[in-house]
């Protein structure tokens, strides 16, 4: 930070705190450090502590109680080369990726820019497309159950549209049940919506003003201003997106349960990722096996991470 033209060490206040330079600044720290110490104190034992538990388990055979025994690299080795369930949950989960991000990306910004015209009751509809995101997993999950039943309104309305002869079995067919995860998780496209629409907000109208006088027309809009003056924003969403999909759980462990075998949903069909770490975990209780899967995860999702921001971060428009 500046502080009159001069560059100041963000390290300045903790040093003046502990020499005691500043009576003033060492009194406004101290109270800092007190109103922050539950949040840190909650960081260190909930997150830190659990990261550095997970990490050394991993080279474990460990049950969740009792003593564990070193295994060394043996999880992790056992996971890649002979796990056949570990490589059709890393399947099964990079579909449902690979689908629902980048449609809910797509659907998100196409609401949003909907959502941004000044008509009337626009207020009204941003809370009803935003309402989703806020509703518990697991009543939306039970929610879904009935829509895709056999039986439920989306079949119905199906039929009665399209004339099928049988309906899908959205949850009990292995062809139908990544599209139907893919249809909740884009349901709930509130929150990158709000982000979105926040960052269309926030293009100067001038730019467009500048544009219709020289003819540009409403694609050419979209394409040469919107899309690059939004491109932080989408890339945001775009990658918590990814994030956020790998992590799938709460509903597949409702619809399908915990005692449903490894195979999660017809034919396997529904063993995403976290589902089989819960399993490993919770279920068969191998706590040592499930932190070197979850380690597999963080690995798989870092890749991603970066490979994200080295490639598509250079297209990125960042407005100086």
């Amino acid at each position: 930070m500046k502080n009159k033209g001069k560059q100041v060490s963000v390290f300045e206040p903790i040093a003046a705190f502990f020499l005691g330079k500043d009576r003033l600044n060492r009194k406004d720290a101290m109270w800092g450090y007190i109103f922050s110490l539950p949040w840190l104190v909650g960081f260190l034992l909930l997150t830190i502590g659990p990261i550095i538990v997970s990490s050394i388990m991993s080279f474990h055979e460990w049950h969740g109680f009792g003593a564990a025994r070193f295994v060394g690299v043996y999880n992790y080795r056992w996971i890649v080369q002979h796990d056949r369930l570990f490589k059709k949950a890393l399947q099964v989960t990079s579909s449902f990726v690979g689908l629902s991000v980048p449609l809910k990306t797509v659907a998100a910004f196409v609401v949003a820019l909907l959502l941004s015209k000044r008509l009337f009751g626009v207020t009204v509809f941003r809370s009803m497309y935003y309402l989703p995101s806020v509703v518990t997993g697991v009543a939306v999950a039970f929610m879904w159950m009935y829509i895709l039943d056999p039986k439920g309104p989306l079949n119905m309305l199906l039929q009665s549209v399209f004339h099928l002869k049988q309906p899908i079995g959205w949850l009990a067919d292995p062809d139908f049940v990544v599209p139907s995860f893919v249809i909740m998780n884009v349901w709930q496209l509130g929150a990158p919506m709000i982000i979105l629409l926040a960052g269309i907000k926030g293009i100067p109208v001038s730019l467009y003003e500048s544009a219709l006088i020289d003819g540009a027309n409403g694609w050419q809009r979209m394409w040469r201003i919107t899309i690059p003056m939004l491109s932080p924003s989408l890339f945001y969403v775009f990658v918590i997106g990814i994030i956020g999909a790998f992590q799938i759980l709460t509903a597949p462990i409702v619809i399908f349960g915990t005692d449903s075998g490894d195979s999660g949903g017809p034919l396997g069909s529904g063993l995403f990722y976290t589902f089989y770490l819960y399993r490993k975990a919770f279920v068969e209780g191998r706590m040592g096996y499930a932190c070197a899967l979850a380690w597999i995860l963080f690995v798989i999702i870092a890749s991603l991470t970066l490979f994200n921001f080295f490639v598509l971060g250079k297209r990125i428009y960042y407005e100086e």
